[in-house]
């Protein structure tokens, strides 16, 4: 008698789709891991914002109308480079000065609104309740204001 040593064709299948369901389960997570490693990075670009905003206001007094590049008044650097959302490029982090048509000569901003938009819905929660002072914009399911 002859012992073949092999796998049949029905043992080779049943262990192809095993590999290919663990595959795709695979990469399923990794592209939830990836949505949520960005809106990592989205809310603390946002809370670093947020912290050169309240540093700028420690020192003025007053929030400042627009972000440039920077945020700096005079000798002073708050934040060396305002980031941006580059991953969403039609998307980037708003800023509003509140109240509106806020200009720190006759009317002094004393409030703001920082948006951003977050992949994962439920990143979301975590976002600052909607208040009279800022409104909610309809493409953004991430705010923050002043603490």
């Amino acid at each position: 008698m002859k012992s073949v040593v092999g796998f049949t064709l029905l043992e080779l299948v049943i262990t192809i789709g095993i590999i290919a369901v663990l595959s795709v389960v695979a990469v399923v997570n990794l592209s939830g891991i990836q949505q949520n490693t960005r809106d990592v990075k989205r809310q603390s670009d946002l809370r670093l914002i947020q912290g050169a905003l309240e540093q700028y206001y420690a020192d003025q007094h007053f929030y400042p109308t627009v972000l440039g590049v920077n945020l700096s008044s005079g000798a002073r650097t708050y934040l060396n480079q305002v980031p941006s959302d580059s991953l969403a490029s039609n998307q980037p982090y708003v800023y509003v000065a509140r109240p509106s048509a806020c200009d720190n000569s006759t009317t002094i901003c004393t409030n703001y609104c920082l948006y951003g938009n977050m992949e994962n819905a439920v990143a979301t929660k975590l976002a600052s309740p909607y208040n009279a002072t800022c409104s909610p914009k309809t493409s953004y399911n991430y705010m923050l204001t002043q603490p």
